[in-house]
């Protein structure tokens, strides 16, 4: 063979193989999942529910911290500088407020999304009972940060994920898609399911240790009452009124969360010959948790 021919074969060749190894880096690149940080394990069900096998998300919280108590370490710091978008709660969160400028500083490039945009906040002191903030410069610290714990607000913020999921990779809108419905189905078939176990409740009070659970209480038309005052403990005159209120109202349990000792709350219960029940607020399977939540709240008008 010509050496001019034997040349022009090799040329084809390594030309083809040139190609294929680009497509195969192009189709890699196409593959990879979006790297995704959110602040709490609820908000990283909704981006895994949605987002499938083309995400890969991290909580900066896991499911026993404290968003008023966790800080960055340098694990989470690698996390953030290699993240592609960042969920926040959007609620004035302690842990988001005192690090989403670092977020920033760490990585420019970072999409920064507000998971409960177009979910209605309310006051925290309207979940204690009263109608409005009563200085309006602290409204921003008496925002009830606990949206997340609403069947609606989840609606809301599975919504607001598939948005920016779908604005960063258009290519897998439908997918996403799919998955969207798939779990706006399930949160619907939840808030049935709560709807049976709290309808024939309407109105009544149920007791807290912390008020995590008012967006909950205000979507079943209950009324959280919380022990706790102001994240301190209570006073022995708190004690009084919670025991007298428990019995005048026929409630036997205290709520408690993960994040907090239920030491104090059992004190509390043993007052009225109560009893005390665990949820975790921050628990990754939150539809689950929810329905756990309601169950113990009905037990607790029902025990004697």
């Amino acid at each position: 063979m010509p050496k001019n021919g034997l040349w022009l074969i090799l040329s084809f060749l390594v030309i083809g193989l040139l190609l294929t190894g680009c497509l195969e880096l192009r189709a890699q690149a196409q593959t990879e999942p979006i790297n995704v940080i959110v602040t709490i394990p609820p908000q990283a069900f909704l981006v895994e529910s949605i987002g499938g096998k083309r995400t890969k998300v991290t909580s900066m919280i896991p499911e026993d911290g404290s968003p008023h108590t966790s800080s960055l370490t340098p694990e989470k710091l690698k996390k953030i500088r290699g993240a592609d978008i960042y969920f926040r709660v959007g609620t004035p969160l302690p842990f988001e407020e005192n690090n989403l400028e670092v977020f920033r500083e760490e990585n420019p490039e970072l999409i920064v999304v507000n998971t409960s945009r177009g979910a209605e906040l309310k006051a925290l002191d309207q979940h204690y009972g009263k109608t409005k903030v009563d200085r309006a410069d602290d409204e921003k610290k008496s925002i009830d940060n606990h949206v997340w714990l609403s069947v609606s607000s989840l609606e809301i913020m599975a919504e607001n994920v598939f948005d920016a999921l779908s604005s960063l990779d258009p290519s897998s809108k439908e997918y996403f898609r799919k998955n969207l419905d798939e779990l706006l189905k399930k949160i619907s078939v939840t808030r049935d399911k709560l709807n049976g176990i709290l309808g024939a409740f309407v109105g009544r009070n149920f007791l807290v240790y912390h008020p995590a659970w008012g967006y909950f209480g205000d979507e079943f038309k209950l009324h959280q009452v919380a022990v706790q005052e102001k994240r301190d403990k209570p006073g022995a005159r708190r004690v009084r009124e919670i025991a007298n209120f428990a019995k005048e109202h026929g409630l036997h349990k205290i709520i408690t969360s993960s994040q907090f000792s239920p030491t104090t709350a059992k004190m509390v219960a043993n007052t009225f010959g109560g009893s005390v029940a665990k949820i975790n607020p921050l628990e990754r399977d939150i539809l689950k948790e929810l329905v756990k939540l309601a169950r113990e709240i009905a037990e607790g008008y029902r025990e004697s």
